[in-house]
């Protein structure tokens, strides 16, 4: 289905920046909007597939997404610093600023939009969390903690993505080993860089290998 993009401005700031969505009204959006290319033609990124999976959840077990993702996952891993923040705009605790470019008198000058109402992402992307938290679910994830062995292989299979993305799993080719996760188009653009400085110093040490549990190395 289409994505959320019309959600933003040109900027990239959200254009109701505090209201509330409901899933089916996201859906209901997409919807509306055409079709970038018939089902099963291709591959494209698109949040509201998570959002309709968040809405199979509740529908499956009766319960809201958000508590299946606390009791299946959050509770059982420790994940004491993740959650899921509903309609709340607040980001506890210290954390990273997100800022978007924006042009103002002739100045780019960044624009502060860490603060919005998280359910214009649900399912597809509201939960808040921290990097020991990620490295304890990947951990789990690879070790076959969470899923039966033929759906984490489905995870890693890019289908017709030419090997960049599985079923919620990104691919990023690295010198060292394949790395697999969320957000890879980043590893990939410092990728270049390592390559281009022959992993010399800083680039050696960043560069992980995964064995064959999935658990991230550090390379000497």
């Amino acid at each position: 289905m289409p994505g959320q993009g019309n959600l933003f401005d040109k900027a990239g700031i959200p254009k109701e920046r505090y209201r509330s969505w409901t899933a089916k009204e996201l859906v209901d959006r997409a919807g509306r909007l055409p079709r970038e290319f018939p089902p099963g033609a291709r591959y494209g990124y698109s949040n509201t597939n998570y959002i309709v999976l968040g809405m199979l959840i509740e529908r499956v077990t009766g319960r809201p997404y958000a508590t299946e993702i606390r009791e299946r996952i959050l509770r059982p891993l420790g994940m004491g610093h993740t959650r899921v923040p509903g309609a709340s705009p607040e980001v506890p605790g210290p954390h990273a600023h997100a800022y978007v470019p924006v042009t103002k008198g002739g100045r780019v000058v960044p624009v502060d939009v860490t603060r919005f109402n998280p359910t214009m992402a649900g399912a597809a992307g509201e939960i808040i969390s921290t990097t020991e938290d990620l490295n304890r679910f990947y951990r789990a994830l690879f070790q076959g903690r969470l899923l039966p062995s033929a759906l984490l292989k489905d995870m890693k299979d890019p289908g017709m993505t030419k090997k960049a993305y599985g079923l919620g799993l990104e691919m990023a080719p690295l010198p060292c080993g394949t790395a697999l996760g969320r957000g890879m188009a980043g590893v990939l653009r410092v990728t270049s860089r390592w390559r281009s400085a022959r992993l010399t110093g800083r680039g050696r040490w960043l560069c992980r290998s995964l064995h064959t549990h999935g658990i991230p190395r550090r390379r000497p």
